[in-house]
């Protein structure tokens, strides 16, 4: 069976957990190379593992990636961070998604 890598990111970013609880603040393009993902802190393991999960530990090789530490969550660029494992902008169309 193939992995939809694309709908169980799309589930990961809107579908709250087993507990009811989003992870997710907002998500979206911010410009034309980068699709930001904003992450509330009491979430975020969570969220990291999930991703991983998904995608596996390989998208630590290139030594991670940056996050920007905000008010309230931590804004990832899920482009840089899955760096070419996925086609977001299939999965998340720019003009449907731009924030």
């Amino acid at each position: 069976m193939t992995k939809n890598y694309n709908a169980e990111l799309y589930a990961l970013l809107t579908e709250p957990d087993e507990d009811g609880i989003s992870w997710v603040a907002e998500f979206g393009w911010i410009n034309e190379r980068q699709f930001c993902v904003w992450v509330y802190y009491r979430g975020l393991n969570k969220f990291m593992k999930s991703l991983e999960k998904i995608f596996g530990c390989g998208i630590y090789d290139d030594g991670g990636f940056d996050a920007n530490m905000q008010q309230g969550c931590v804004c990832i660029d899920l482009c840089e961070a899955l760096g070419g494992r996925l086609d977001i902008g299939k999965a998340f169309p720019k003009e449907l998604y731009e924030h």
